[in-house]
């Protein structure tokens, strides 16, 4: 991880449809934020980092941004 160049989310969107990245990559071209919440979160759940802890942590990001979007903060 620890990428210095990040992409939008919708040129990442594109590069895991063309199978160009994984989910892992998807996060650490997001932003050093994702990157370092992504580290956070995998260490507070004790998981390692693959793809099953990225697609958990992108599915915690959604339930946040749905959470946010309810109490309109988003």
């Amino acid at each position: 991880m620890k990428q210095d160049k990040f992409y939008s989310e919708d040129e990442l969107i594109q590069m895991y449809q063309s199978n160009e990245i994984n989910l892992v990559t998807f996060i650490d071209l997001h932003s050093q934020e994702w990157q370092n919440e992504y580290l956070e979160f995998c260490s507070n759940r004790n998981l390692d980092i693959n793809e099953n802890s990225a697609e958990a942590f992108l599915d915690w990001k959604a339930e946040l941004l749905d959470q946010a979007m309810e109490n309109g903060n988003a």
